[in-house]
């Protein structure tokens, strides 16, 4: 089984892994410690910008805490529309959505990771760096600020094979994003990309519920993409 990881990065990649960083990049850094040779050759990430690793094996089991997976199945090709350069694609119609308490056994996952045409194992991880609003959180609300978050997000989605994308509350730890706003910005930029989107809530039951009845409202509506920005 395919697997697309969304490491929710600063914009040097990797970021305090190598000093007292402790949050979910260092975390994934230190699960798979190739990773920590981005850092050698890569650049600070600019605006339209994302590092994707392919390949990835992990050799450092971590303390898995038990989790809430939200799935929005997003292949339904009939709500796709498109009209000229707008580009409007419909949010897709939500056919079924599965709860999963736990966590998958380590080795269960490795044995069903598939490899690509080049033998490799086929586990990806992109790295989205969001912006820093603890200083001013009303700013990431101003339409430059969502624009750069949705160009950042479509960025990292884009590509083949179009796998499902497994992340979560990107940006709103430290960073002070707003829960509901990056949840709408990752199933807008999924929806383009035609990519499922499988949302870890860390068993916030409550954000289950709201980013559920946002999508079921949207699709309901049938708003598209460029409605709703």
């Amino acid at each position: 089984m395919p697997v697309f990881q969304v490491d929710f990065a600063n914009s040097l990649v990797g970021g305090g892994v190598l000093k007292s960083g402790s949050v979910q990049e260092e975390i994934q850094f230190l699960m798979s410690p190739e990773l920590i040779v981005a850092r050698l050759f890569t650049e600070r990430l600019g605006d339209n910008e994302c590092l994707r690793i392919t390949g990835i094996s992990g050799r450092n089991a971590p303390v898995l805490a038990q989790d809430t997976v939200t799935t929005f199945p997003g292949r339904d090709l009939s709500t796709i529309k498109q009209n000229g350069t707008c580009g409007k694609v419909l949010l897709r119609r939500l056919l079924e959505m599965k709860i999963v308490d736990g966590s998958p056994d380590a080795k269960h996952v490795s044995m069903c990771i598939s490899r690509d045409d080049w033998k490799r194992r086929y586990r990806q991880i992109v790295t989205l760096d969001a912006v820093d609003y603890k200083r001013s959180p009303r700013e990431q609300y101003t339409k430059g600020s969502i624009t750069r978050e949705l160009n950042k997000a479509y960025v990292g989605f884009s590509g083949n094979p179009k796998t499902a994308v497994a992340t979560g509350n990107w940006g709103c730890g430290a960073f002070k994003g707003d829960a509901k706003l990056k949840a709408l910005i990752q199933l807008m930029a999924a929806a383009v990309c035609e990519r499922d989107l499988a949302f870890f809530t860390f068993r916030n039951q409550e954000q289950v519920s709201d980013v559920k009845r946002m999508h079921q409202l949207l699709n309901s509506k049938r708003v598209s993409v460029g409605e709703s920005f």
